[in-house]
């Protein structure tokens, strides 16, 4: 069976992934939806492959196809949408050749899809621990650079890793209602960052969980900021 390269694309980075051309029409008829669908398919099926916690990849199967009712314009496009996805779910988990770095790779991609989903579907909010600071945006920023931090630990891509810090300071930006609040949360991330690289932050066996986590945290991220 031939295929051809599908570049699942993410602001906050980006994968080659392989599309089945028997699952999807050339790319020259290819509308968003059936993008779309082969998008979501393919990072659900690699996610899967990797031990994605089976209520994450529930949820990504259940926001893809609401996902795919928004796009299509009738219900034989849907119908097709829908089809895609599937199959592309089965290529990505049992057929498509791991990238270089395997799933260390492929998780935060895949659950950055997951993220952007919850976002641009469900409008979820951001979901950030209380770590006891002064003000909900410096919580925020302890949380984004400690998880920055143990993603990294645990194989994820230095691109990845630096573009989510620099999600994280736009978004402090935008939050932080005064210089003094924003200089403060700058300082958290900074010092957060240092000591959790420093005390070499992480658990290195539950590393599935905090790449799905890391994903999925800053691809609703990434998706609220473009809003």
């Amino acid at each position: 069976m031939r295929f051809t390269r599908l570049v699942v694309l993410l602001t906050v980075s980006s994968l080659a992934l392989a599309d089945d051309s028997d699952v999807a029409p050339p790319a020259q008829e290819q509308s968003p939806v059936i993008q779309e669908a082969s998008r979501i398919g393919v990072a659900l099926g690699a996610a899967q492959r990797c031990g994605i916690a089976a209520a994450d990849a529930d949820s990504m199967m259940k926001l893809g196809f609401a996902r795919l009712q928004l796009l299509a314009r009738d219900k034989e496009l849907y119908a097709r949408a829908a089809g895609v996805m599937l199959e592309s779910q089965r290529y990505g988990a049992t057929e498509m050749t791991q990238p270089e770095g395997g799933c260390a790779v492929i998780l935060p991609i895949a659950s950055g899809i997951l993220g952007n989903l919850t976002y641009i579907v469900a409008r979820a909010d951001l979901e950030v621990p209380d770590l006891r600071r002064d003000s909900p945006v410096e919580n925020f920023a302890a949380w984004s650079g400690q998880l920055a931090v143990m993603a990294s630990h645990c194989g994820a891509r230095d691109e990845l890793v630096n573009k989510a810090v620099s999600l994280s300071r736009q978004y402090i930006k935008l939050q932080g209602n005064e210089e003094r609040t924003r200089a403060k949360a700058e300082s958290e991330l900074s010092q957060i960052m240092l000591q959790a690289e420093l005390e070499n932050w992480g658990d290195k066996d539950k590393c599935v969980e905090m790449l799905t986590t890391f994903g999925s945290f800053f691809g609703n991220l990434d998706s609220r900021l473009q809003n």
